[in-house]
């Protein structure tokens, strides 16, 4: 997930952080606002861990978002966020540790957050794919057949709930896409390919989201589909079309270069590989 804070800010995360601390000590547990100071702080931290990828960022992430937990009981409207909250940076976590017992703990959240968000709860899809995504991963890593079966079903409940012009709609496509390649790829099962390459353009083709959800689109599109599926240059082509777009006119012209540079990393090489 990239970074709340560019790059050349850094010194603004510290001071956010050590602002933070500071604001936390002064908020007793019994502090209506604690909640919030201690989210604050998980935000700067998680920002940071972003930026470095040090563990020691993302435990204290972790810590917090526990602490904020227990603030809140069953009946709480806030509990299922705060669920949410956890699971969200165990599964960071485990990006970067592969310890099973995170991946574990964050679908056990995952599911009691999606249970307090029964239909019509306003957040319901958000629960549905962080679930979904958490499901995703751990079958990259056993590949359990029934996770993957569930992740492509709660992102299909998910993706109903995100009618156009929903601005999240191409998220949702792109993720039952994801789950769908990644089935494809365990299996070899060329339906589940097809499925993934109707949503990958379904998703870089929805005009009402932004320029950067569509291009990751695309790029998440033409890494499933190189060397498995004809659409892999399409899907290259999609991407180099809204590379363009992602740098802004509000962007000083260092900025530009730098979005440009980063995110067009190989794309050109692999896009030319392909079409040879």
């Amino acid at each position: 997930m990239p970074s709340i804070w560019p790059d050349k800010q850094c010194g603004d995360i510290d001071k956010a952080i050590s602002l933070h601390q500071k604001t936390l000590k002064l908020t007793p547990a019994s502090h209506p606002r604690r909640y919030a100071t201690l989210n604050n702080l998980a935000l700067a931290l998680s920002a940071q861990f972003d930026q470095a990828g040090n563990l020691g960022d993302i435990n204290e992430v972790i810590t917090l978002h526990r602490e904020a937990l227990e603030l809140f009981p069953v009946s709480n409207p806030n509990r299922s966020a705060s669920l949410n909250n956890v699971a969200n940076a165990l599964n960071r976590r485990f990006d970067m540790t592969r310890q099973p017992a995170d991946i574990e703990e964050a679908i056990s959240l995952h599911r009691e957050a999606l249970r307090l968000r029964a239909a019509p709860h306003p957040d319901r899809s958000m629960s549905l794919i962080g679930l979904a995504n958490a499901l995703t991963t751990r079958f990259s890593q056993n590949s359990r057949f029934g996770d993957i079966d569930e992740a492509i079903t709660l992102h299909q409940e998910a993706l109903t709930l995100r009618p156009t012009p929903h601005p999240d709609r191409t998220r949702s496509l792109s993720a039952l896409a994801h789950s769908l390649g990644n089935k494809f790829l365990k299996l070899r099962n060329f339906p589940d390919l097809e499925a993934a390459t109707m949503a990958f353009r379904a998703a870089v083709k929805y005009d009402y989201a932004p320029a950067s959800q569509r291009f990751h689109a695309a790029r998440l599109w033409a890494r499933h589909a190189d060397a498995y599926h004809e659409s892999a240059l399409e899907a290259y082509q999609a991407a180099i079309e809204l590379l363009p777009q992602l740098a802004v006119l509000d962007m000083d012209l260092q900025s530009r270069q730098e979005v440009l540079l980063s995110r067009s990393d190989g794309l050109a090489c692999n896009a030319a590989a392909c079409a040879i």
